[in-house]
């Protein structure tokens, strides 16, 4: 984890992670690590066209850690950008409950 925050150039001296926080986040990287991410594709008749698809499953699984992933984010930061990222991830949960289907895909073309 301290290696993944000075990755991204953020204080861990600021950050307070709960054991409780650091519990969720772990359960969840364990559970990515031992079963994967399920995932479905496409592949076309002639091999030149894939297409990979994360459904909406994971995402719930994420936005259960997105309380624990905004302590991440520095409150004393002057970054205008970091400042937009609160308010965002405080949107999400209410947005996320009336979301019935959330798909990200990746097309890949020969």
């Amino acid at each position: 984890m301290n290696n993944i925050l000075a990755g991204a150039d953020i204080d861990i001296t600021s950050i307070q992670l709960e054991a409780e926080d650091l519990q969720k986040l772990m359960t969840f990287v364990t559970k990515v690590t031992q079963e994967g991410i399920s995932v479905s594709y496409v592949l076309s008749e002639s091999l030149d066209k894939l297409t990979i698809t994360l459904d909406k499953a994971l995402f719930d699984q994420v936005m259960t850690l997105l309380p624990v992933l905004s302590k991440l984010i520095p409150s004393d930061s002057d970054n205008e950008m970091i400042a937009l990222i609160q308010p965002i991830l405080e949107q999400i949960p209410s947005v996320w409950a009336k979301t019935t289907k959330f798909d990200i895909s990746l097309k890949l073309e020969k």
